[in-house]
């Protein structure tokens, strides 16, 4: 990784080639800090407190205790939003190709995985926004549409700076815990 920058110009990457397997764990917590960022995560947790609400107010106002157990326990799953994790855990889980080794490249260009010989390359343009935890980066494309990139294969912390760093400068970074 080389650090040399020329003025107005971001910080050369170098080549960085990565290889390591994704982990099911890595994978649901992307999902996760990526839909916290989502518009349509708020509303459901704001729906899912108006429903607990109502539920709330049936038992205790209108005496229908089996009409407010289903509007508290539909207003718990809205809040909890579990829909988009239940299908990224079914798909990693139903999906070899997922499991198998990955390759990815990370240079000035952009990035390139290799996942069980099929290639995908997107430049830096291509990327939305980059969202980063204490596990992963998520290489957000669109709407639901990212790669995941675990900080484990980066290395040790001055290796993860540099990456940071490097795509500070041609992405937009969010930090999330």
């Amino acid at each position: 990784m080389s650090g040399a920058t020329t003025p107005g110009a971001a910080p050369s990457i170098g080549a960085l080639t990565l290889h390591y397997t994704q982990r099911t764990d890595e994978i649901l917590h992307a999902c996760r800090i990526y839909q916290r960022t989502t518009p349509k995560h708020r509303l459901f947790r704001l729906l899912g407190v108006g429903l607990v609400a109502l539920g709330g107010w049936l038992m205790f106002v209108q005496q229908t205790p089996l009409a407010a157990a289903g509007f508290v326990g539909l207003g718990l799953l809205m809040f909890a939003d579990l829909a988009p994790l239940l299908m990224t855990w079914l798909t990693f889980r139903a999906g070899v190709a997922y499991r198998q080794p990955y390759e990815t490249t990370i240079d000035d260009e952009g990035v390139r995985f290799v996942i069980a010989g099929q290639r995908v390359t997107r430049r830096w343009s291509e990327y939305r926004e980059v969202i980063e935890s204490d596990l992963v980066f998520v290489l957000v494309v669109a709407s639901w549409q990212y790669s995941v990139l675990p900080r484990r294969a980066i290395g040790d912390p001055q290796r993860v700076q540099q990456v940071r760093e490097a795509i500070a400068t041609r992405v937009a970074v969010r930090r999330l815990r």
